[in-house]
C-alpha cells in the first residue's frame, strides 16, 4: 500500500523558514494581529509551529490512525488556521468597533 505523493513547486517552505528565522532572532518584536491586538512576534511562532502544525498532525496521524498520511495531512490543514481564525473574527463582527 503506497501513499499519494505530491510534489508542488512553491514559496511556502521558504516563507515559513524566513518567518521562523525572524521570530527566533527578534522575539520581542511587537506587531499587531488584525491591526488591533499587540502580539509579540514569539507567540505567533508558538502558535503556528505547536499548536497548528505540529498539533494537527498528532491528532490525525496518532489518533485517527492514519500514521504517516495524517501527518502529511495534518501539516496541509494547518495553513488553513488563520484563515479560519480571520474569518471567524470577521463573521464575529468586532472588526467594526473602532478603536480610539
Amino acid at each position: 500500500v503506497g501513499y499519494p505523493i505530491s510534489m508542488s513547486v512553491s514559496t511556502y517552505y521558504i516563507n515559513l523558514a524566513s518567518f521562523l528565522a525572524f521570530a527566533t532572532l527578534f522575539p520581542n518584536v511587537q506587531v499587531f494581529f488584525m491591526m488591533i491586538f499587540p502580539v509579540k512576534i514569539k507567540w505567533l511562532a508558538i502558535i503556528d509551529g505547536i499548536i497548528s502544525r505540529i498539533g494537527i498532525s498528532a491528532l490525525l496521524g496518532f489518533t485517527f490512525g492514519m500514521e504517516c498520511l495524517g501527518f502529511w495531512y495534518g501539516d496541509s490543514f494547518a495553513g488553513f488556521v488563520p484563515i479560519i481564525i480571520g474569518m471567524s473574527f470577521y463573521l464575529s463582527g468586532k472588526w467594526k468597533q473602532r478603536r480610539d
